[in-house]
């Protein structure tokens, strides 16, 4: 794992190196020391890896976790993934900016952290995408929360693709970031203390 980039409050853009032979390839996705040197805080443990399927121009997201909030490593496996984040951190100078970047295996940009206290989601960029996520606390229905994912007030460009977006019923129900819920440094500081940059 290799940082390209680092981006508003602690969100982090990596490049891995692919190796091909005969056989096929192989690539080092995840690192555990190479990634927790590139953050610079204390080690930190995933416990849930997600994976989904989705076709062209369908947007998953904003969501995120309150009470026991949760980190996201970002990796597409197969196809190309416009990934975004939005700080939900009450405190953080960039409270309420957001963040995309595409994604792509075998690329210069192959995966994306995006550390606890932001709402997350991506869209398909390409005709499919199969992508994995692995998680630094379990998930709990009764804690999820959902940004709605055009809201004009944070302004996310997906690409010019909004009208073509294919969103879930549960998506299209997200709340406005005015009436969203935000972090504090009230519940679930300890959880959200190692991502303040």
């Amino acid at each position: 794992m290799n940082v390209v980039r680092k981006a508003l409050g602690g969100i982090v853009v990596y490049s891995t190196t692919e190796y091909a032979d005969s056989r096929g390839t192989l690539t080092e996705a995840y690192n555990q020391r190479k990634w927790q040197e590139s953050l610079g805080y204390c080690p930190i443990e995933f416990v849930q890896c997600n994976l989904t399927t989705s076709r062209k121009h369908v947007i998953r997201g904003m969501h995120y976790q309150i009470g026991i909030p949760q980190g996201k490593l970002v990796t597409p496996v197969a196809g190309v993934i416009y990934d975004v984040a939005v700080d939900m951190r009450k405190w953080s100078k960039t409270f309420g900016e957001w963040f995309g970047a595409l994604l792509e295996p075998g690329s210069g940009q192959t995966a994306m952290w995006i550390p606890v206290g932001f709402a997350h989601g991506y869209m398909t960029v390409s005709d499919e995408s199969k992508v994995a996520y692995m998680l630094t606390a379990h998930r709990h229905p009764d804690m999820e929360r959902c940004l709605k994912w055009d809201d004009p007030s944070v302004g996310i460009d997906w690409l010019d693709r909004a009208d073509d977006a294919i969103v879930s019923e549960r998506d299209l129900a997200g709340k406005p970031f005015r009436d969203a819920t935000h972090f504090s440094m009230g519940g679930g500081a300890r959880q959200l203390r190692h991502s303040k940059r």
